[in-house]
């Protein structure tokens, strides 16, 4: 018996350096784990910063160039608003000196009104007496063409009708191909219709 007390004695003992071992062995794993994430997060931590930089370079190189093409963009448009206020200038000058000749020439032809004024009531009067003259005429002439619109209305419409007629008398039938029935050959030439 005592050789079985010995016996679990040392299986005990036994069993006790093997939870002692798994211990140190899980510890050992558990610090290797940790480890290993600290490592992982040091490298997330990395390319954060890294994208961090990269964003802030992005940014100021997107500044840059918005800068750059608002100072073009109001560059463009002084140049523009001086041109257009140039043109406007010259434009605005001529029109004046335009009115300015129209002014005198006005003021001046009031002096010439009382000459020019009989002369013009005259040739009015002359005007309406040929326009009186023109319109007993144009009855006339309405009469004519409106005859002549008739005819040629009657001698199309004459034509139209005749066309219909041989369209109408020279339609051909029209042929209808049925297909032929599986596993049957196909002739070689087509039907020829038949000669009227």
């Amino acid at each position: 018996m005592d050789e079985k007390i010995n016996r679990m004695d040392r299986e005990v003992i036994h069993q006790d350096r093997m939870a002692v071992l798994r211990a140190e062995h899980a510890k050992e794993l558990r610090q290797l784990d940790t480890d290993r994430l600290d490592k992982i997060r040091q490298v997330d931590v990395l390319y954060a910063n890294t994208a961090a930089e990269r964003a802030g370079e992005a940014i100021k190189t997107l500044a840059a160039q918005t800068t750059s093409i608002a100072e073009a963009s109001r560059a463009g448009v002084a140049a523009t608003a001086t041109n257009l206020e140039n043109r406007l200038a010259t434009l605005f000058g001529e029109n004046n000196k335009r009115l300015s000749a129209l002014e005198l020439s006005f003021s001046e032809g009031r002096g010439k009104q009382a000459v020019v004024d009989p002369q013009l009531a005259e040739l009015v009067t002359e005007m309406r007496s040929l326009s009186r003259s023109r319109a007993t005429d144009t009855g006339k002439r309405e009469g004519v063409s409106l005859s002549w619109a008739v005819l040629i209305a009657a001698v199309l419409l004459v034509g139209a009708l005749l066309a219909i007629r041989d369209r109408t008398a020279a339609t051909v039938p029209q042929v209808i191909y049925v297909p032929a029935p599986a596993g049957s050959l196909l002739p070689t030439t087509p039907p020829q219709a038949a000669p009227r």
